[in-house]
């Protein structure tokens, strides 16, 4: 018998079968991985890579008149930021991108000012996600930005106040029906 993943009715549990020499422990500990795979696809799939977020990436390249280069973030850092507004799946991920979507760009146009030119990071929708996420949360605030900012160490503490009231302000002014526009 080969190796082989059988699905035993939910997806909440799996049953690995055909695998030689294994003990009981190791095979329940890889039962337990795969289900948590399906469950949580952010575990194991770097988000950067998703369709919906390179194509957004290139967008916002483009309207900040940028080059798009890889994200040298680590992985972690990426799911604390996604951890923090409650996304846990990919599929949260695709699902609040196309949500906001026109809205990322504005807030990216905003966040950039008039500046052209140079290079932004891969996963930028997501880091502006994250951002306009807090932003329109029930207990959204000038306050609650710099939370963020603070709970992910995010630039120079002694900047991150000053920093925290321009993004407060760019989501606010992104989230306007109008976009901001004066």
């Amino acid at each position: 018998m080969t190796n082989a993943v059988r699905w035993t009715g939910t997806r909440r549990s799996v049953q690995v079968v055909g695998l030689k020499h294994q003990t009981l422990r190791s095979r329940s500990r890889l039962e337990h991985n795969i289900v948590e795979m399906a469950q949580n696809p952010l575990a194991v799939r770097w988000p950067h890579d998703d369709p919906v977020v390179r194509e957004l990436d290139q967008q916002i390249a483009l309207l900040q008149e940028r080059t798009l280069t890889d994200d040298d973030s680590p992985d972690d850092l990426v799911k604390r930021r996604l951890d923090y507004v409650g996304i846990r799946t990919i599929w949260e991920v695709r699902h609040k991108l196309r949500n906001f979507r026109q809205i990322l760009g504005r807030l990216s146009v905003l966040l950039s000012g008039k500046a052209h030119g140079g290079t932004v990071r891969r996963g930028i929708s997501l880091r502006l996600l994250c951002l306009l996420l807090v932003a329109s949360s029930d207990d959204a605030s000038e306050e609650t930005m710099l939370d963020y900012l603070d709970w992910l160490d995010i630039g120079r503490e002694v900047e991150r106040e000053r920093e925290a009231q321009r993004i407060w302000k760019a989501c606010l002014a992104a989230l306007e029906p109008t976009g901001g526009a004066a």
